[in-house]
């Protein structure tokens, strides 16, 4: 969330549209994060995704870089949506 009472100075936040990814890093280092990231997983999810790329903005002491991440690039595989599927309550 934006508002923390914890005042954190490293932070991860995902959001729902793309468009928001380097606007949204400027607002947490502008209310005084110094290390973070926004996040937008490119099927449509706010958090990083093991089924494809993410668009990441990275910020540290306001110098800011945004790429595009795969679950690759840290030794993992990446799963279709549909093979995440959960179970009943039991199983889960």
């Amino acid at each position: 969330p934006l508002t923390n009472p914890a005042n954190p100075t490293m932070e991860i936040m995902g959001v729902f549209d793309e468009s928001l990814l380097e606007s949204m890093a400027h607002v947490l280092s502008n209310l005084g994060v110094k290390k973070g990231m926004v996040v937008y997983g490119m099927e449509k999810l706010d958090e990083i995704s093991i089924c494809g790329p993410t668009k990441v903005c990275m910020f540290r002491d306001n110098t800011f870089e945004c790429r595009t991440i795969v679950p690759e690039d840290v030794g993992l595989k990446s799963y279709g949506k549909e093979e995440l599927k959960g179970g009943t309550p039991e199983e889960n």
